[in-house]
Order: structure tokens, then C-alpha cells, then sequence
């Protein structure tokens, strides 16, 4: 399969803004939109879908919305209730976000 990844500067980005924002806008005009992958680092669950939520709302169609947390191997614990832990997380979000907990990947 091929794809191509649109990528955008994170919050508070200043540098070439313009010149990025214009690169972007030319390939999202020629290129159908497969997914829209917002990534956060870990953290409390509602921490993290407070971030999400903003994005989501500018975003629009939350079927084309994923999620991907990062640094969920840091979670310090023994590995079962760690895994408990990013389970319960995983749900949380899906609650919070309001989208399917199918949607939301742990790196």
C-alpha cells in the first residue's frame, strides 16, 4: 500500500509557518484523505483528551480521527499492571473523546 503522511508542526511552531501551511494546503488539494493521526505523549487521561478534543474539534469527522500515545513504555509498574493501566487509559480516552477504543494506539 502507499500513502503519503502530511505532517504539521506541533502547538507554538513558528518557524516557516507560511511556507509549511502552503506545502500542506497543496497536498491535501491533491490527495485524498485516509486518517487524521493526532499524537500525544502519555499522561492522565484527561489531560491528554483535553489537547485531543481542541484538535478534534478543528478537525471535523472524528471516524477519520486516530490516536497515537507515545511513551507508553515508560509507564513505570510491573508489566501486568502496567498493561491493566494502558488498557484502562485506552478506555478512558475512547469514553472522553468519544470515539472507538479501536482508534487509539499505545507506542
Amino acid at each position: 500500500h502507499k500513502f503519503g503522511v502530511i505532517d504539521t508542526p506541533g502547538f507554538f511552531a513558528s518557524d516557516n509557518a507560511a511556507e509549511h501551511a502552503a506545502v500542506q494546503k497543496e497536498a491535501m488539494e491533491l490527495t485524498e484523505l485516509s486518517a487524521i493521526l493526532l499524537i500525544v505523549k502519555i499522561g492522565r487521561a484527561d489531560e491528554m483528551a483535553q489537547t485531543l478534543n481542541q484538535l478534534m474539534d478543528f478537525c471535523g469527522d472524528d471516524d477519520d480521527v486516530c490516536v497515537i500515545v507515545t511513551f507508553a513504555d515508560t509507564v513505570k509498574d510491573n508489566s501486568e499492571s502496567a498493561a491493566l493501566d494502558i488498557n484502562a487509559i485506552r478506555k478512558r480516552l475512547s469514553q472522553l473523546l468519544e470515539i472507538d477504543m479501536s482508534q487509539i494506539t499505545f507506542f
